[in-house]
């Protein structure tokens, strides 16, 4: 066994002259107490993860799109920094078993927003809650340690900017929602009298709305604000709906379908949330990665808006399919994930990255460049769509869910009258792929 010789370290120089650095950190008090600072950890996780949830049971029926995929990030942004306070969490030694349940006093604050009675309200509503949210996140980094908590100080610095985002366009949905809907103000003045009486001892609570009414049921009925005309019959797109600028090529009219499929998987943003919201126990890995698809699937209805809007046309003036919601939305959540990834995605990630390939071949860079992104989203969600179905369907073999989901959209397909049950039921995977889309 050869052992290296040991050096010497070199001497020190006392006459050479010193760089006049920052000095180390000698502050290690802090406001905080060790235990404290992990409560307060522990609230801003549960906090986050619990308007993850909220967020997801409410997107379906927000009429306005800019509303609609806002929340679809803000959804994400959620779930990434809960995702983080988590794991520092456990580096703070809380055990798995105490981050599994949504503690019910900071559920029902967070909660109340599902009761909202319009989206002008849930945006009045959730603003309160991210105030909150971002003063206390502030007031943590100022009264832990910097030197012995500096991993939970650079989790909330690292999101603060984002929050500065959200705060910002929240300011901005607020005066134009105001501007119509002048009494959707004073939930805001609701959510945060709830927060002070959850803070403050003996100040009083407002009646809840979740005390009063019924236990809350996500709608089926997807929200579409008036500039869009619908149609539900399919997802197969013609060149003959009220098009003014019709292409003149077999890749114009590829380019404009696929742009048109981007931009409609609003139903992919709501069925996904869907998912999310009705697997109401579900660890929270599971709900980090349904977050995660949520985001992508807002990002490419924002990509196929842009690009109609590139191609020169009005994309409010291009009619909005949402037969896949309509089908999906009230479908057990196992069967709609499935239906949706493996039938819908699985149908279109081919295509995105031929559209992609033949646009580079012809310099149309920006729609190359557009669609790579989107391929690359959806060849990842085919990719973990697998594992994830057998985490919701743990014992149960993937290929049977395939077909039970199969069958149950053929069913909702005759039952939405698109087609005879019969016709529907004899429907291949594929076939049901290319009729509902994405």
């Amino acid at each position: 066994m050869n052992i290296p010789k040991t050096t010497k370290s070199r001497a020190a120089n006392n006459t050479a002259p010193l760089p006049k650095l920052p000095p180390l950190s000698v502050e290690i008090d802090s406001a905080l107490s060790f235990d404290q600072a992990v409560e307060e950890l522990k609230y801003l996780f549960f906090s986050h993860w619990s308007l993850v949830r909220v967020i997801a049971g409410t997107i379906i029926r927000i009429p306005e799109i800019e509303t609609k995929v806002f929340l679809a990030h803000s959804l994400f942004l959620h779930a990434e920094i809960a995702g983080a306070t988590r794991r520092r969490l456990v580096e703070l030694r809380v055990r798995d078993s105490k981050l599994c349940v949504i503690p019910q006093i900071i559920s029902a604050v967070c909660n109340e927003l599902l009761y909202s009675d319009s989206a002008a309200e849930f945006v009045f509503g959730y603003s309160a809650l991210v105030a909150h949210l971002a003063e206390t996140q502030s007031q943590y980094i100022q009264r832990t340690s910097h030197l012995l908590d500096r991993p939970s100080v650079l989790i909330m610095r690292r999101f603060a900017p984002d929050i500065v985002e959200v705060t910002d366009w929240l300011e901005t949905a607020r005066s134009a929602y105001v501007a119509i809907d002048f009494e959707s103000q004073f939930f805001e003045t609701h959510i945060t009298a709830i927060l002070k009486s959850r803070s403050s001892d003996g100040c009083p609570s407002p009646m809840l709305r979740q005390d009063s009414r019924e236990p809350y049921q996500r709608t089926n009925e997807c929200a579409r604000d008036g500039r869009f005309a619908l149609f539900h019959q399919s997802r197969q797109y013609s060149t003959s709906d009220g098009l003014h600028q019709l292409p003149d090529d077999k890749y114009g009219v590829d380019r404009l379908e696929l742009a048109r499929v981007q931009r409609d998987e609003i139903d992919a943003i709501e069925t996904f949330a869907n998912v999310l919201f009705d697997l109401d126990d579900a660890p929270f890995e599971l709900v980090e990665q349904l977050a995660r698809f949520v985001e992508d699937e807002a990002r490419h209805v924002e990509t196929g808006h842009a690009i109609l809007a590139n191609l020169g046309h009005d994309p409010f003036e291009i009619p909005c399919s949402i037969i896949g919601i309509n089908v999906r939305a009230p479908m057990p959540p196992v069967l709609a994930f499935a239906q949706l990834n493996i039938f819908g995605e699985l149908n279109i990630v081919s295509r995105l990255n031929v559209m992609a390939q033949q646009a580079y071949a012809r310099d149309d860079d920006l729609i190359g460049k557009a669609f790579d992104f989107v391929h690359a989203d959806e060849l990842t969600h085919v990719r973990r769509g697998r594992k994830l179905l057998i985490d919701m369907a743990p014992g149960e073999n993937p290929a049977d869910v395939s077909e039970t989901a199969r069958r149950l959209a053929a069913r909702r397909l005759a039952e939405e009258g698109v087609l005879g049950e019969d016709y529907a039921l004899a429907l291949t995977r594929k076939q049901v792929g290319e009729l509902m889309g994405e």
